[in-house]
């Protein structure tokens, strides 16, 4: 499986339920102002545990650079660094304060993954892709000749 990067860039991410318990909350108790609604952050090798990954192999930023793979094929992947990597890097500290509860990334990864199999969505990254980028890791990073779609 292709993990992103060194395993040392981060990723928030948040459960939509907790998002909709929050919107509920901020529109009964008539809270105002400004809240970042993001989960905790954490590395991507704590994700890639969360997410009881195996037989990983970490692609750098590098070769996904270079292949040119995007933030629309890898939506949760931003390098330190690069453009909008400070997404990933949000406090939510007042939103905490004012009542945000967050879903465990355990129990959020559990139930997307059990609501995707009654879903005929398909990756973001095509499995081919996947695959060559590996590929690409596993020799060092050096790019053939051959053209990477």
């Amino acid at each position: 499986m292709l993990a992103p990067g060194n395993g040392y860039d981060h990723l928030q991410f948040i459960d939509a339920r907790d998002l909709a318990r929050f919107t509920v909350a901020v529109i009964e108790n008539n809270l105002s102002g400004s809240f970042n609604l993001a989960g905790q952050r954490l590395t991507w090798a704590e994700f890639m545990n969360v997410l009881r990954a195996q037989n990983l192999v970490w692609v750098s930023a590098e070769i996904i650079r270079t292949a040119g793979v995007t933030e629309f094929l890898l939506p949760l992947y931003r390098p330190k660094g690069s453009a909008r990597s400070s997404l990933m890097h949000v406090s939510n500290e007042r939103a905490l304060r004012a009542g945000l509860m967050l879903t465990s990334p355990e129990v959020t990864v559990r139930d997307t993954r059990d609501w995707l199999k009654g879903s005929d969505l398909t990756p973001a990254l095509s499995s081919e892709l996947e695959a060559e980028l590996i590929r690409i890791a596993q020799r060092g990073g050096k790019l053939t000749n051959r053209q990477i779609s």
